[in-house]
């Protein structure tokens, strides 16, 4: 498949890892739920202070280490949940995009990429030759990069053709 541009490079990408963008959310919202219910179940000892000197090897108390493990508990869980949001986005963006393809081009990408078959096995499937398979995959990339992208892919052909007629 030749691919000129960016978009239709990332395009290409997304849908290559469309399978393990799905198995990435699920595993994140696994971890989501597992730090919050380490957050529920969380407690903070009591400091004691005492006028006697006392040291040791830890830095912080036990409370302040709770406090600090606290913390990072909620920073990891702010990463997972933006992690989750442009996960979910890309998923979004792909099935809204795939579902105004035609049906032959929606099926063809379908098969290449989520199901991952082989162009022979689409061929015989579609009653299309593979390189006639090839074609519609490579429009159909096209057609998806334009929709996912939006203006961002419009912008960058606006660029090239005034480049080439200026």
């Amino acid at each position: 498949m030749k691919r000129y541009n960016d978009y239709e490079v990332m395009t290409f990408n997304y849908l290559k890892n469309y399978n393990q963008f799905k198995i990435a959310i699920k595993n994140l919202e696994t971890d989501k739920e597992i730090i919050i219910e380490q957050l529920t179940s969380f407690s903070v000892a009591i400091s004691k202070y005492s006028t006697e000197a006392g040291g040791g090897y830890n830095e912080l108390s036990q409370t302040e280490s709770s406090v600090d493990r606290r913390i990072k508990l909620e920073g990891g869980l702010a990463k997972i949940e933006f992690n989750l949001k442009i996960l979910k986005g890309k998923i979004e963006k792909i099935d809204r995009s795939l579902a105004a393809l035609n049906p032959d081009s929606k099926n063809i990408i379908e098969k290449r990429f989520f199901d991952t078959y082989d162009w022979w096995q689409i061929a015989r499937l579609t009653n299309y030759s593979e390189r006639w398979c090839q074609r519609i995959n490579s429009k159909a990339v096209k057609e998806l990069s334009k929709m996912i992208f939006g203006s961002y892919q419009a912008e960058l052909e606006f660029n090239f053709v005034s480049a080439v007629y200026n």
